[in-house]
């Protein structure tokens, strides 16, 4: 921890110092403030693919084992049979 120079980086009542809290983005800069990032101002529905078709039929519990095969394909998971 000592490679991270505390002293350099807070004062002696452990505040960051002044010309490092300059350094950080103001109004519309910073990263809650984009609407990416925040949560809520760009909502949409979540694509996804149709997961009812990989079920797996459990006449009793720890009868069977299955696995599924997925891999990426650009941006979204697609499932491999």
């Amino acid at each position: 921890m000592k490679s991270y120079k505390a002293e350099e980086l807070f004062d002696e009542n452990g505040h960051l110092m002044p010309e490092l809290a300059e350094l950080a983005p103001k109004g519309d800069r910073r990263m809650g403030a984009n609407p990416h990032a925040n949560g809520g101002i760009l909502l949409r529905d979540l694509r996804m693919p149709d997961f009812h078709v990989h079920a797996v039929t459990v006449p009793r519990p720890a009868l069977l084992t299955a696995r599924i095969r997925w891999c990426w394909v650009s941006s979204s998971a697609t499932w491999l049979s």
